[in-house]
């Protein structure tokens, strides 16, 4: 994508033994994705049926006739780099008094620009609001459909005439639009939040415990739909504010036990028609659990010997309901997971 310069720099000062104190400051980068590149050649239309793709515009209700719309997919090259400039204040703390302990946090503000995604059909009541120009409705005639149709075709899109074919009755006078959501570089984050951290070690006399919390919490998220929209504050709707990652474990002898607890925090909705009107969404816990043994002994066989037993969602927990869809999740939001998982392992080092 050409060339990049991105300057950093970090301080860290130690005042006593026991603290730490660090800043830095600096650019980034990250190139587009293969994927997102691999598409860019060969964009597409769906189409797709409103009963089970609600994405229409809230303020246009599809008549019986028009259940129908067409979304281009792909990608809009070339793809530049995504952008970021980030500056961050921390501590580490480490106490000779508290033998085993240590603790930490990170405040972070990260401004993002130039963000790789694509207009959020799955949102209508943003991709109709700061999108006016990615698509084409019925109420404009199908005669404006056809033309951005075409428009559309003539930018690349692969299979117009296919598309045209498998149209119900093979004409526009079913669809209800034609919209635009191929990846390209819109969109602007501005982020800032802290991690955290703690962690015990004791020794004991069957060997020791352990115990590990860490999490993030977002103090603020604003994010700009594209480069002419406002920047909207998502953080008080929509988003999880608040993670956590707990582990508890014992090593015993030549045997290890952890429990892990894993947490989302839920958070509230804008109730709209296409959510059912839904106000919020749960919060999301999963536990596993984690065993290992390792076989004592320096014969060949026994020597670097382990066995593992891991099982996942040992509750067997469903993700949130979420009566709508998130990305290209239908029904669950905040979460996802198989379901309980259960795997054996075996370790050997040679």
């Amino acid at each position: 994508f050409g060339e990049t310069f991105n300057p950093k720099l970090g301080v860290t000062f130690g005042p006593v033994d026991w603290l730490n104190l660090r800043g830095n400051w600096g650019t980034s980068f990250q190139a587009p994705g293969m994927s997102d590149i691999a598409l860019s050649g060969a964009p597409s239309f769906n189409i797709l049926s409103l009963a089970t793709r609600p994405f229409g515009n809230p303020a246009v209700p599809a008549p019986s006739t028009r259940q129908v719309f067409l979304a281009l997919g792909g990608t809009i090259a070339p793809l530049d780099p995504q952008e970021a400039t980030t500056w961050s204040l921390g501590f580490d703390l480490k106490p000779t008094l508290i033998n085993g302990f240590s603790a930490g946090a990170t405040y972070y503000n990260i401004d993002y620009s130039g963000v790789i995604g694509f207009p959020p059909i799955q949102d209508p009541s943003t991709f109709y609001r700061d999108f006016a120009d990615k698509n084409v409705l019925f109420t404009a005639g199908d005669a404006a459909m056809q033309t951005y149709f075409n428009a559309l075709v003539a930018e690349g899109a692969t299979n117009g005439a296919t598309t045209l074919a498998n149209l119900p009755g093979g004409s526009f006078a079913g669809v209800y639009g034609i919209l635009d959501s191929r990846t390209q570089n819109l969109a602007r984050i501005k982020t800032t939040g802290v991690d955290f951290y703690t962690r015990y070690n004791q020794e004991t006399g069957f060997g020791g415990l352990y115990l590990d919390v860490s999490g993030t919490y977002i103090t603020a998220f604003k994010s700009q739909s594209n480069p002419t929209a406002a920047l909207v504050d998502t953080r008080a709707t929509g988003m999880t504010k608040l993670r956590l990652n707990t582990t508890l474990g014992a090593n015993v002898g030549d045997l290890k036990a952890q429990v892990t607890w894993n947490h989302s925090g839920g958070f509230d909705l804008v109730p709209v028609a296409s959510t059912l009107n839904q106000a919020s969404v749960k919060a999301f816990n999963v536990f596993n659990l984690f065993f290992q043994y390792k076989v004592p002994g320096e014969s060949m066989i026994a020597k670097d010997l382990a066995f593992s037993l891991n099982v996942d969602n040992v509750f067997d927990k469903d993700p949130p309901l979420f009566r709508g869809a998130d990305s290209s999740l239908f029904g669950v939001r905040n979460g996802f997971t198989l379901g309980r998982m259960i795997r054996f392992g075996l370790a050997k080092k040679f």
